[in-house]
């Protein structure tokens, strides 16, 4: 058991991280965008 809530407590990181990642390239690629 404990090691199915570590593996869904590394996948939820590892997704919030590539999630926030994605956010952050698409408001700098707007910001950049906006300034061309």
């Amino acid at each position: 058991m404990m090691g199915a809530l570590a593996f869904y407590t590394v996948t939820g990181i590892i997704y919030s991280e590539s999630v926030l990642a994605i956010i952050h390239f698409i408001l700098a690629a707007e910001r950049l965008s906006i300034m061309a």
